[in-house]
C-alpha cells in the first residue's frame, strides 16, 4: 500500500559524490489531491551542453516538459534552474535523470539534490472551471487545506450540488422560546411561485404568541366583505388565509406548535411579512438558570434570559460546529491521553498526560488496513462511516490502551452567534477560544455579520483578540455608514490561537432585530521562510536555505557546507567534501579569524577529466611558522597541496598555482596550540588542449579551428566516390572527441576509392570493360549478347558506369541490367535447294534448328521451338515418352530427351472420334530453359494479320515416313520439302470429292489451310504431325502452319492440311505469359 507524503528529498545516485555514466532514473512524486508540488533545488551540477544534450534532469507534469536542466549555477552554457522553487500545476510530478556514455571515465559532476513539498492549492482564487459550469461557489468560497467549501449569505441555503445557493424558504422547525421570522426577500418583493412552510414547535406546557410587525403586505382582491386571498396568502394553522395591507398584529395561540404556510403564484406583487414570536411558562434549565430582565408574572412582553453554569457549561449556539468529514488527508492532528507508553520493548501506564501529532488517513486505505488485519484476527471490529483513522504507515506512533475517548483537534470550523440566523438576544457575553497546531495561522472569513451599529461598536460588538491584544472590534451591517464591518474578505491573524468575544447590551428591553454573525475559521500554513528576520537580532530562521513544510520548516545548506547542531546555521565542511564546480572559493574554518585548534581538514577539488585546476591564493595568508636561516618551517601548522610534497605556512601568500591535474587535494592542519588566521583561495579551470588532427587525402576534416580543446569534436568526410576506411573496415561515418588526456581517441581514417563490385552477369551474354579497372568508381562497362543466337532488347548497346552510390548505372541512372532475347528464324546455315519429304532428301545440320521430334503413342511426331521454355505442336500429338531436339539424327537425338513441365492443349480442341481437327494446336512447357545455339534456335511466330496467299511456298520438315523405290519407310534423319499454299476453295473441293469415296473424313475449317501440288508425290506424312510449315519473309522463317492431317500421303489431287497458326497468336502469347 502506498501512502502519499507531504514533503521529501530527491538526489542523484551517489550524491554528493560524482554520478556514474549511463544512468536513467525516474522519480514519480505524488501528494494528495488539492495540493500542488513545489520543487526547490538545493544544489544542481550536471554536465553542461547546448540543449542539455548529454546529461540532463527533466521535470514533467502529465508528459509535458516543465523544464530540462543541466550545468552549474552562473555557468554560461547549460540551463540551470537557479534557487527559485518550481510549482507544478497539479498534485504529481515526474523527474527523469539521464546521463550519456560518451566519457568512459567517471563523471566528475556530482548531480543534484532537490526538496519537494505539498503546497495547498487555493481553489477559491483560481479561474472559473473551463467546462462553463460557472464559478466554484456561487456566493462564498472558503479555501481549506487540500480542498474548499462553499457557503451562502444570510437568507440563502446551499443546494445539493454543494456549489450554488438558493433563497431559504421554510423547511425548518423553530424550537427556541422566542424568535423572529420573515418571508423570503422581505421587505423587498417576494419571489413568485413560493410554497414555504415554517413550524414553531416548543416544549409542551408552553404556548406560542405571534406578533406581526406593521409592515405587512400580501396581494389581495378587495370585495364588499373585505380582502380575499385567491393567489397570495399566509395561512396560520387555523383554516383562515391572511392577505392585504393591514398587519394582523398580536395573535395569541393556545398551542405549543404553530404552522405558517406562505404561498405566491407566478404573477402579482407581495412584499411579505415579518413577525416576532415568544412563549410563556418558562421551565428550569438543567446546569443553568433563568433571570427576569423585565416584566413580571410571565406576562406578555416580559423578558427573561437563560444562563449556564460557566465556565463549565455554555448555551447551545455557542459551541463550535466541526465538519469532520472535510478533514484533509495528512494534516497533523494532536492526539493526547494517559494511556500506555512504549519504553524500549515494554509498555507502561503513563503518569503524565502525553500527546503526539498524527495525520488523518484516507478512509479507503484505513478500511483496507482493517480488512487485512481481519485475515489474521477475527475479533477485529469493522470500520463504519462514523469513524476515521489517523496514524503513520511506518508504525511506532499511535494512541494506545487508556487513551480512548481523547480529543482530536481539527483544522477548520464555523462559529455563530446565539440563535443564528434568528435575532440574537440582549445581555450576551460569549467567548470562543480557537487554537490550531503550531506552525499554522488562523484565518477568519465572515459569511454574514449584522450587529447593532454604533460609534466604536459601543453597544453590541464582536471583538477578536490575540494574546490579549485587540485585533478588531466589529459591528454594523455590510455597506452601513456607521459601525465597523469586517467585509467578506478573509482576515489572516498572526498566530495559531485566537479569542472571539460577542457582547450585547441590555439598553433595549425589546427583542433585538439584528441577527448576529456567522464566521468560518481555518488553519493556514505559516510560511516561516518568507517571514522577515526576527526583531531580536537572532538572525533569519535558516542561514542559507529555508524550506517551508506544512506546519513547520526545515533548514538546509549549499554544497560544501553542513548544518550545525542548532539546525539553523551552516558552516564550511572541514574535510569530506568534494568541490566539483568549474570554479569556486575555499577558506579555512573561521577565516579571517583565528583557526580552531586541532584541525585536520581535507578539501578535494575534483572537476571533470579534461579540465585542469588553477589555485589563486589571496594576499591575506597566515599560517603559524618557525623562522629559520633557510626560511619558514611548518612544524605545527601547515597547508599541504598534495600535488607537491611541500607544506605551506608563514605570512606570504603562495599566489597563483597552476596544476596539470583535474584533482587537487588540500590538507590543513593545526595542533592544540599556536595561532593561525588561515587562508583563502579562488580556483578555476580550463580545458585540456589536443594537437591539430591533420589532413586526410581525398577527404576533409571539419571543423577547422585555431585550437582544439577537450570535448571538441571533429568529423571526417570523403570526397565523392571515396569511402572511409580504418583497419581494413569500412566506416559509415567518423567522429572523434578531444579526450581528457589531451589526445584524440582514434587515429584519422583513410579515404579509399569505392568500387561497385563485379557487374551482374547477363544470361546468354557477357560484359566488357570499356575503361577503368577493378570495378572502381567511374569505371565503364558494356553488356553484349551471345550472337547470332541472342540480341539485346532494343538492339542498342548500353554502357554502365560505376557511380558514387556503388551501383552500376546507365546514362539514365537506371541500375537494371539489359536482357538478351533469342533471335528467331535465322539459322546459321541455309538450305541450298528444297526437296520433298515424302521421297525427299535429308536436311543438312543446323539448317532447321527449330525442329523438334516427339514420341507419340509408340510412334513419332513433330513440333517446333518458339521460346526457351516452349514447343508448339498439334493438339492430337499427346507426348508419350519424350521431347527431343538439337540434332537431325534420330539415334543421336534420342539419347538426350528434354524434360516436360506441362502440356497446354487448346481449350476448344474436341476430337473424340478423329473426325474434328479444328483448333489442332498445343503448347509444351519445358522443365528447364533451353540455351540456343546453331542446332537449337526458335522459329518466329507470324505477324498479326498474316495472310495465307495462294502459291506462297512453305518449308515443311519432319521425321515421318519417306518414300524409297516406291515404298514408304521410317526415316532416321530430318527430311524437308517445299510446298505451295493451296487456295482454300480448291482444298475444300478436294476434300469433298474424297468424302464421296471415304465415308469418314474430317471437314476443313477457317482455322486450317492446305499445301501441296495437284500432281502429288510431295507431301508430309505419318510421323510429321505437329511439325512446322515455315515461310521465309524478310530474312526470317515464320511458323505459318502446323502439320495436322491429310488423305493418305502425296496422292494426286490431294493436299496436306495444316493448322493456321496466325489465328492463335492471342492464345499462344496469353498461355506463355500465364505460365
Amino acid at each position: 500500500m502506498c501512502y502519499p507524503v507531504m514533503h521529501g528529498a530527491v538526489q542523484s545516485r551517489h550524491y554528493p559524490s560524482p554520478y556514474p555514466p549511463n544512468q536513467l532514473q525516474q522519480w514519480d512524486l505524488n501528494v494528495p489531491e488539492g495540493y500542488q508540488i513545489q520543487l526547490t533545488f538545493t544544489h544542481l551540477d550536471i554536465e553542461a551542453s547546448a540543449g542539455c544534450f548529454y546529461d540532463s534532469l527533466t521535470v514533467l507534469y502529465d508528459d509535458k516538459v516543465l523544464g530540462k536542466f543541466c550545468g552549474q549555477e552562473n555557468s554560461a552554457d547549460g540551463h540551470h534552474p537557479g534557487n527559485q522553487p518550481i510549482l507544478s500545476p497539479g498534485n504529481k510530478l515526474t523527474l527523469i535523470f539521464q546521463t550519456d556514455d560518451t566519457n568512459p571515465e567517471l563523471h566528475q559532476n556530482i548531480g543534484f539534490s532537490a526538496y519537494y513539498q505539498a503546497i495547498d492549492r487555493d481553489e477559491c482564487s483560481g479561474p472559473d472551471p473551463a467546462d462553463g459550469s460557472g464559478p466554484l461557489c456561487s456566493q462564498i468560497c472558503l479555501n481549506t487545506l487540500g480542498s474548499y467549501l462553499c457557503s451562502c449569505h444570510h437568507g440563502y441555503e446551499l443546494r445539493p450540488d454543494q456549489r450554488t445557493c438558493v433563497l431559504s424558504c421554510g423547511g425548518g422547525i423553530f424550537d427556541e422560546p422566542e424568535g423572529h421570522l420573515t418571508s423570503p426577500g422581505y421587505p423587498d418583493q417576494s419571489p413568485h411561485d413560493l410554497s414555504c412552510q415554517y413550524i414553531i414547535s416548543v416544549e409542551p406546557g408552553f404556548t406560542v404568541t405571534l406578533n406581526f410587525t406593521d409592515n405587512f403586505h400580501i396581494e389581495s382582491i378587495d370585495t364588499d366583505q373585505g380582502p380575499t386571498c385567491p393567489y397570495h396568502w399566509l395561512q396560520v394553522t387555523e383554516p383562515m388565509k391572511l392577505c392585504g395591507g393591514k398587519s394582523p398584529g398580536l395573535m395569541i395561540t393556545e398551542s405549543n406548535t404553530v404552522r405558517l404556510d406562505y404561498h405566491t403564484d407566478g404573477t402579482g406583487l407581495s412584499h411579505g411579512w415579518s413577525l416576532n414570536y415568544n412563549t410563556h411558562k418558562p421551565e428550569p434549565l438543567l446546569n443553568g438558570g433563568v433571570t427576569f430582565i423585565s416584566g413580571s408574572q410571565n406576562q406578555y412582553r416580559s423578558v427573561i434570559q437563560y444562563h449556564c453554569n460557566e465556565p463549565f457549561y455554555s448555551l447551545l449556539g455557542g459551541f463550535l460546529v466541526f465538519n469532520f468529514f472535510l478533514l484533509s488527508l495528512l494534516l497533523f492532528r494532536l492526539v493526547s491521553g494517559f494511556g500506555l507508553e512504549n519504553v524500549g520493548d515494554s509498555y507502561y501506564i503513563a503518569n503524565k498526560l502525553k500527546y503526539i501529532r498524527l495525520p488523518v488517513v484516507d478512509q479507503a486505505k484505513c478500511s483496507h488496513s482493517i480488512n487485512e488485519a481481519k485475515k489474521t484476527n477475527a475479533d477485529v471490529p469493522s470500520l463504519s462511516d462514523n469513524m476515521f483513522c489517523a496514524g503513520v504507515p511506518e508504525a511506532g506512533k499511535d494512541s494506545c490502551q487508556g487513551d480512548s475517548g481523547g480529543a482530536l483537534p481539527v483544522m477548520h470550523g464555523e462559529i455563530q452567534s446565539p440563535q443564528y440566523p434568528r435575532p440574537y438576544p440582549p445581555s450576551q457575553l460569549k467567548q470562543w477560544d480557537l487554537q490550531v497546531p503550531e506552525g499554522y495561522q488562523i484565518q477568519l472569513t465572515f459569511t454574514h455579520l449584522d450587529i447593532e451599529a454604533s460609534t466604536g461598536c459601543f453597544y453590541d460588538s464582536l471583538t477578536v483578540l490575540y494574546d490579549q491584544n485587540i485585533l478588531g472590534k466589529f459591528c454594523g451591517q455590510q455597506n452601513s455608514t456607521d459601525g465597523h464591518h469586517p467585509g467578506n474578505q478573509p482576515i489572516l491573524f498572526p498566530g495559531n490561537r485566537l479569542t472571539l468575544v460577542f457582547q450585547t447590551d441590555d439598553t433595549n428591553p425589546e427583542l433585538q432585530q439584528n441577527i448576529g454573525f456567522s464566521v468560518y475559521y481555518q488553519a493556514i500554513d505559516m510560511d516561516e521562510c518568507s517571514e522577515p528576520d526576527p526583531a531580536d537580532g537572532s538572525a533569519p530562521p535558516c542561514s542559507q536555505i529555508c524550506l517551508n513544510t506544512p506546519g513547520s520548516y526545515l533548514c538546509s545548506c549549499h554544497h560544501g557546507y553542513e548544518l550545525r547542531t542548532d539546525h539553523r546555521t551552516c558552516v564550511l565542511s572541514c574535510g569530506g567534501g568534494i568541490f566539483d564546480e568549474p570554479e569556486g572559493h575555499l577558506t579555512s574554518p573561521g577565516y579571517p579569524d583565528q583557526s580552531p585548534h586541532d584541525l585536520s581538514c581535507q578539501y578535494i577539488i575534483s572537476v571533470e577529466p579534461g579540465f585542469t585546476v588553477t589555485l589563486n591564493f589571496t594576499d591575506n595568508f597566515h599560517i603559524e611558522s618557525i623562522d629559520t636561516d633557510q626560511g619558514p618551517t611548518c612544524l605545527y601548522h601547515w597547508l599541504q597541496v598534495m600535488l607537491k610534497p611541500m607544506k605551506l605556512c608563514g605570512g606570504k601568500s603562495p599566489g597563483l598555482m597552476i596544476t596539470e591535474s583535474n584533482t587537487v587535494t588540500l590538507d590543513y592542519h593545526t595542533d592544540g596550540t599556536g595561532l593561525s588566521h588561515g587562508w583563502s583561495l579562488n580556483y578555476n579551470t580550463h580545458r585540456v588542449k589536443c594537437p591539430s588532427p591533420g589532413v586526410v587525402a581525398k577527404g576533409k576534416v571539419t571543423p577547422v579551428l585555431p585550437e582544439y580543446l577537450y570535448r571538441d569534436y571533429i568529423y571526417v568526410r570523403c570526397d565523392k566516390g571515396y569511402k572511409l576506411m580504418m583497419d581494413g573496415r569500412e566506416l559509415v561515418s567518423f567522429s572523434d572527441m578531444c579526450q581528457s588526456n589531451g589526445q584524440w581517441h582514434f587515429s584519422l581514417p583513410e579515404c579509399q576509392i569505392i568500387d561497385c563490385g563485379e557487374p551482374e552477369p547477363l544470361l546468354n551474354g557477357g560484359v566488357t570493360f570499356i575503361s577503368g579497372s577493378q570495378n572502381q568508381y567511374r569505371s565503364v562497362i558494356q553488356y553484349h549478347c551471345n550472337e547470332p543466337f541472342y540480341s539485346l532488347l532494343g538492339g542498342v548497346n548500353v554502357s554502365y558506369t560505376c557511380a558514387a552510390d556503388r551501383k552500376w548505372s546507365d546514362n539514365n541512372d537506371i541500375h537494371a541490367i539489359p536482357k538478351c532475347i533469342p533471335v528467331c528464324g535465322k539459322p546459321t546455315k541455309l538450305l541450298s535447294s528444297f526437296q520433298r519429304i515424302l521421297g525427299g532428301a535429308k536436311a543438312p545440320d543446323n539448317t532447321i534448328p527449330w525442329q523438334v521430334m516427339l514420341k507419340v503413342n509408340g510412334g513419332k511426331g513433330g513440333g517446333m521451338v518458339i521460346g526457351d521454355h516452349w514447343v508448339m505442336t498439334a493438339a492430337h500429338n499427346l507426348v508419350d515418352k519424350g521431347v527431343y531436339m538439337g540434332s537431325n539424327d534420330v539415334e543421336l537425338m534420342t539419347t538426350s530427351p528434354v524434360d516436360v513441365a506441362s502440356l497446354h492443349v487448346h481449350p476448344k480442341y474436341k476430337n473424340l472420334d478423329n473426325l474434328d481437327y479444328n483448333n489442332d494446336i498445343a503448347l509444351i512447357k519445358l522443365q528447364h530453359p533451353v540455351t540456343f545455339n546453331s542446332s537449337i534456335m526458335p522459329i518466329c511466330l507470324p505477324a498479326e494479320g498474316f495472310t495465307y496467299t495462294e502459291g506462297l511456298l512453305g518449308l515443311i520438315s519432319g521425321f515421318g515416313l519417306m518414300e524409297k523405290n516406291g515404298s514408304r519407310m521410317a526415316t532416321n534423319n530430318l527430311m524437308y520439302v517445299q510446298l505451295p499454299v493451296v487456295e482454300q476453295a480448291v482444298c475444300r473441293k478436294s476434300i469433298n470429292e474424297a468424302k464421296e469415296i471415304y465415308s469418314s473424313l474430317p471437314s476443313l475449317t477457317d482455322n486450317m489451310f492446305c499445301a501441296g501440288v495437284p500432281e502429288g508425290g510431295k507431301d508430309s506424312c505419318q510421323g510429321d504431325s505437329g511439325g512446322p510449315l515455315a515461310i521465309k519473309q524478310g530474312g526470317q522463317f515464320w511458323a505459318a502452319g502446323i502439320v495436322s492431317w491429310g488423305i493418305d500421303c502425296g496422292q494426286k489431287g490431294r493436299y496436306g492440311v495444316y493448322t493456321r497458326v496466325a489465328n492463335y497468336l492471342g492464345w499462344i502469347i496469353n498461355t506463355m505469359q500465364a505460365n
